[in-house]
């Protein structure tokens, strides 16, 4: 479980998902870092370790609405104001 409203740091692989930039955890949560709509495609894949306030809020279109075909069901984990570096392996 990451903790929230503090200061932390994630590591894991890049990904670029609907809402944004992603990292992928380990533990297979996924954490948008708030801003950053995309890693550039020579990150995708790679691992990053980003440091930032965590939160969980909801950062997308509800998809039941029968109007919307896609959306996000519950509130994500968002790391605002984040700083990141790639790791070397």
């Amino acid at each position: 479980m990451l903790a929230l409203d503090r200061t932390a740091t994630v590591r894991g692989e890049a990904w670029n998902a609907f809402a944004g930039a992603v990292i992928e955890t380990a533990d297979g949560d996924l954490v948008y870092l708030a801003g950053l709509a995309t890693w550039g495609q020579e990150l995708v894949g790679r691992q990053i370790e980003a440091t930032g306030t965590l939160r969980r809020r909801r950062i997308g279109p509800d998809p039941s609405g029968a109007a919307i075909g896609h959306g996000i069901t519950d509130d994500s984990y968002v790391l605002d104001d984040a700083t990141w570096r790639v790791e070397e392996k």
